[in-house]
């Protein structure tokens, strides 16, 4: 694979050089994850689902061995590695009938294994990036539709919700918990 060929070839990279080549050639191999527009390139279901299944799950392994390899290229292009990450836990594609919950795992434990491997090396900046990075994952997944304020009214995707939010309405108790939870159902 491509970026195989960096890891073996990537000691000879100067960081300018390794930023064009994350710009130019290794960024854009996952355009799909943050386009979201209708994706073309896929003639079936079953193209896009192998595509998935095998270039995808290999291609971000590889990006983040090869950040774990070269921390000049993690240091320099962070946020758009978090980018990546982020689009493929949130699904960002329009992958219309693919199975969403694996792009969610695969992001998942690449920004796991990004941060065990590579936590010795970052910096504050680094770290308020990771963690600015996991705020926006908070935001972006939070099940709204789940959740209601005041007077049992649920909370709208436009509302803005925080975890002090989430917190000011709980029931509690195990009563008050089945007596929300036979409002949601109607029982």
């Amino acid at each position: 694979m491509l970026l195989d060929l960096f890891k073996r070839n990537g000691a000879t990279f100067n960081s300018d050089y390794w930023n064009s080549i994350f710009d130019t050639v290794i960024l854009p191999l996952f355009d799909d994850l943050s386009n979201e527009r209708k994706i073309t390139r896929f003639a079936t279901f079953v193209d896009s689902t192998e595509w998935i299944s095998t270039t995808l799950v290999q291609a971000i392994r590889s990006l983040i061995d090869l950040c774990s390899q070269f921390p000049v290229l993690l240091t320099s292009k962070l946020n758009e590695i978090c980018s990546v990450i982020v689009a493929c836990i949130t699904q960002g594609c329009n992958f219309s009938l693919i199975d969403n919950e694996t792009l969610a795992r695969i992001g998942a434990s690449s920004l796991q294994q990004l941060l065990e491997n590579n936590y010795l090396i970052l910096n504050q900046s680094d770290w308020k990036t990771i963690g600015v990075t996991i705020e926006k994952l908070f935001e972006l997944t939070l099940p709204r539709s789940l959740f209601w304020f005041g007077n049992n009214q649920r909370a709208s995707s436009s509302e803005d919700v925080t975890p002090s939010k989430l917190t000011d309405d709980i029931p509690s108790g195990p009563v008050s918990a089945m007596e929300s939870i036979n409002d949601l159902t109607g029982a």
